[in-house]
């Protein structure tokens, strides 16, 4: 309990003296005190924080060790869904302690004082900092120091008998169930000291693949050349051992040399993570150095922020891909309303009091008050960040019998989306204090999916989101901790509806409009309000409250604009499309030609003006290619699986548009793919015109004809697509008499028996002065919708 007070006052500390200290400086300036007063006052209030804050590492490990002590001895039970974090004990003492304070790391703590800075990256012990990166894979698991008194933050501990080599027995058995095995490659002076390691690293060689085993360089340049040296002859012993039982042990994989660093003098005593070493296939052993020195920056703590962004988190992401399953983030911890509504009742109490007494009372006192504010505001931002972070690493592996497509598109093609709501069964534990009817201190959810297996915890904003509970299991107390801290749990079924589930791309930009003119009229209503109040408690009230709906209405008009940008250039596929019924534009793959205007670039800006009336026009495209006009919407295909993406889509789709042109096998594809799940209502083939169109055609239609013989010899009975040769025209239809050239020559579409019918267009004027004749682009082009109107199908009923 002494710890827990400590701790508390000694995280008060920063607040108490950046509230205090600043108003005697203003104090002493308006008295016109001796500066031989304000000179030593300026200089301990820095050193004064920076002690504080060391003092508040020191405090903080000594408080999580005896939160840990309830959680020790939990052996871990799973097959695969755990890391087994595997090191000499030696290595304990030296990873369990955080950076320095002072030093070259003076000014990254003392600007700790004034916002936040990430635990996992800062405050925690070198060993949090290391399993905050393991924590990617899987929960970290070790084993722990037989006879210690508090297990260190990190990694979770389990204890085994210290005696004889049963432990050997226990610990082989962990190694086999891990995802993966990390070894830290570090051993003490001395044969005792490195036995017991390099086993676990020969174990680990001779139970997992190359993928699963990973080599850590966090002990320093001579304990990693002394577990180089030592593993090649305890490897050679341990296989004579093992061939006496009938085993094999595979040979010592060739550990590479330690790497020098990028500039030697920027060294600085820290986070010794130097890298990795990993193993590809045939055991080839790489090390991967992660070099703060390289990078540019004024503190060692913002160099190695721009490690973790540009070398290790891509390297993680690489790396866990070859490893079995998948990590989930199934919880979300957040803070009981009981803290909350007082937090926010003291901030409004002091806002309005600093309101009403703005004009009496002095300016130091004034000083005083808003870095009280200030110094609230970060510490709920500090807390609600680490709330976010422990969120993070409370992670769950899924093993790959139970992953979820991951792919760009899912494998049914039903038109029936569940894009209404998420359906999770949750276990919602809350700590409370004191008893188990006391103030609710934290809120922790793990989230499952209704078979039970854990899924990412729900990511969509509370102003986004309808959620609604209801409770399976009552609460029951299922821990007690000293100081009388409960921990209560019970089960919830928890549905999340979308909002704006029936919001479409134009209706989020009409909102977008809407509320940036409520913007705009916020800040026109502030500027009047500000000259037309007097006292400068008004004049903050004003400008606090404007301040306020101006950030609310420019949030939310930012929030649908990048909505609306979402649903027309990268729509999920199907629900998005589903949600908003579209007019589908397949472009020719590059091997055959881009169809034409007869005024200028591609046709797809034409067939936008004559298409989109009944629903949103969307031009199909291949990512990697050239794409369409930026102001049109879009299907991105992906260029690696884009035909299954496709092949989802097309049934979600109120039209689609095929240009009869090109001989590509991948153009052809979409063509019969769209015959086979589309009703003939909903099929166009466009007739392009051009010079050469009769040529293109012809060659066009003996291409598909081929390609439905083909596709209807492999496919399955029941997928067989039309391939009859009296399904195409046999010759390209001609254009209707008029003026000029031709936009579009015309248009086939299909009776109920898909049987052909064409539709031909007159010619349109693209010369220079049409427009001044009254017969614009736009007009002409929208003559060709009215010919066309009666042919569309009309829109799902429920869709708009």
């Amino acid at each position: 309990m002494a710890l827990f007070l400590l701790s508390m006052w000694n995280a008060a500390t920063p607040a108490l003296l950046l509230t205090t200290v600043p108003s005697l400086i203003v104090v002493a300036l308006r008295q016109e005190t001796s500066p031989r007063y304000l000179i030593p006052l300026m200089v301990l209030v820095p050193v004064s924080l920076v002690m504080a804050v060391r003092a508040q590492r020191q405090l903080g490990t000594g408080v999580t060790s005896h939160l840990l002590a309830g959680l020790s001895d939990q052996r871990p039970t799973g097959d695969g869904d755990y890391v087994l974090y595997l090191r000499s004990f030696f290595v304990d003492n030296a990873l369990a302690r955080p950076d320095p304070a002072g030093g070259a790391h003076f000014l990254t703590s003392l600007v700790s004082s004034f916002g936040y800075r990430d635990p996992s990256l800062l405050d925690d012990t070198w060993e949090s900092r290391l399993a905050h990166l393991l924590r990617r894979f899987g929960p970290v698991v070790a084993v722990g120091r037989p006879g210690e008194p508090l297990p260190l933050p990190g990694a979770r501990r389990f204890y085994l008998p210290p005696e004889g080599d049963e432990w050997q027995q226990d610990v082989g058995r962990a190694i086999g169930r891990a995802r993966l095995a990390a070894v830290v490659a570090a051993v003490g002076e001395g044969s005792a000291n490195s036995r017991g390691t390099l086993w676990e690293y020969s174990e680990s060689v001779r139970q997992l693949p190359p993928s699963r085993v990973l080599l850590i360089a966090c002990g320093g340049r001579d304990a990693y050349e002394r577990f180089r040296a030592s593993a090649v002859e305890y490897f050679a012993d341990r296989a004579v051992e093992l061939a006496a039982c009938g085993k094999t042990l595979p040979p010592p994989p060739v550990l590479p040399d330690w790497p020098e660093p990028q500039r030697p003098r920027k060294v600085r005593r820290g986070f010794p993570l130097h890298g990795v070493v990993r193993f590809r296939s045939d055991w080839t052993a790489e090390f991967v150095h992660f070099d703060p020195t390289g990078q540019r920056g004024p503190t060692p703590y913002a160099r190695w922020r721009k490690t973790v962004r540009t070398q290790v988190d891509p390297w993680l992401d690489a790396f866990e891909q070859d490893l079995p399953g998948s990590t989930v983030e199934p919880a979300r911890i957040r803070y009981h309303w009981h803290l909350k509504l007082p937090a926010a009742l003291l901030v409004g109490l002091i806002t309005v009091l600093l309101i009403v007494r703005w004009n009496d009372i002095a300016l130091s006192q004034k000083c005083a008050v808003l870095l009280l504010l200030a110094s609230i505001f970060t510490g709920l931002g500090r807390g609600s960040a680490i709330a976010r972070g422990m969120s993070r690493d409370a992670v769950q592996v899924r093993s790959q019998g139970d992953d979820r497509v991951q792919d760009d598109a899912p494998t049914s093609n039903d038109p029936v989306i569940d894009a209404v709501a998420d359906s999770y069964v949750a276990t919602e534990s809350v700590v409370r204090w004191p008893g188990r009817r006391g103030l609710g201190l934290l809120v922790l959810r793990w989230y499952r999916d209704t078979d039970m297996r854990y899924v990412d915890a729900p990511s969509r904003p509370f102003y986004r989101a309808l959620t609604a509970t209801r409770e399976l299991e009552p609460f029951r107390t299922t821990r007690v901790w000293p100081a009388g801290f409960v921990l209560r749990t019970r089960m919830l079924a928890v549905v999340q509806t979308d909002r704006d589930i029936d919001m479409t791309s134009r209706r989020f930009g009409l909102r977008w409009l809407v509320r940036l003119a409520g913007l705009l009229g916020t800040v026109i209503g502030t500027t009047v309000g500000l000259f037309r109040v007097r006292s400068g408690g008004q004049m903050l009230a004003v400008a606090a409250i404007g301040a306020l709906t101006a950030y609310w209405f420019w949030f939310r008009s930012h929030q649908d604009h990048y909505r609306m940008r979402q649903l027309r250039l990268q729509p999920a596929v199907p629900r998005d499309l589903a949600r908003e019924p579209c007019v589908l534009y397949l472009r020719p793959h590059p091997d055959d030609p881009v169809p034409q205007s007869a005024w200028q670039g591609p046709l797809d800006t034409d067939l936008n003006t004559v298409f989109d009336a009944p629903a949103l026009f969307r031009v199909g495209h291949i990512t990697d290619l050239t794409p369409p006009p930026p102001q049109l919407a879009r299907l991105p295909l992906p260029s690696q699986n884009w035909k299954r993406t496709l092949t989802t889509a097309l049934p979600h789709c109120h039209l689609v548009i095929i240009p009869a042109i090109g001989t590509a096998p991948e153009t052809l594809w979409q063509l019969t793919e769209a015959i086979r799940l589309l009703p003939p209502s909903r099929v166009l083939l466009l007739l392009p015109s051009g010079a050469d169109c009769a040529e293109e055609y012809a060659r066009f239609r003996q291409a598909a004809v081929e390609a439905f013989a083909q596709r209807a010899a492999t496919a399955p009975g029941d997928e067989r697509p039309y391939t009859s040769p009296s399904w195409l025209p046999t010759s390209p239809p001609q254009a209707s008499p008029g003026p000029g050239t031709t936009a579009l020559r015309g248009v086939i579409h299909f009776d109920s028996t898909w049987q052909p019918k064409v539709v031909t267009f007159p010619g349109v004027d693209t010369s220079s002065g049409a427009a001044s004749r009254g017969e614009s682009r736009r007009a002409q082009l929208l003559r060709i919708r009215a010919q066309l109107q009666p042919l569309l199908p009309d829109l799902p009923s429920g869709q708009s």
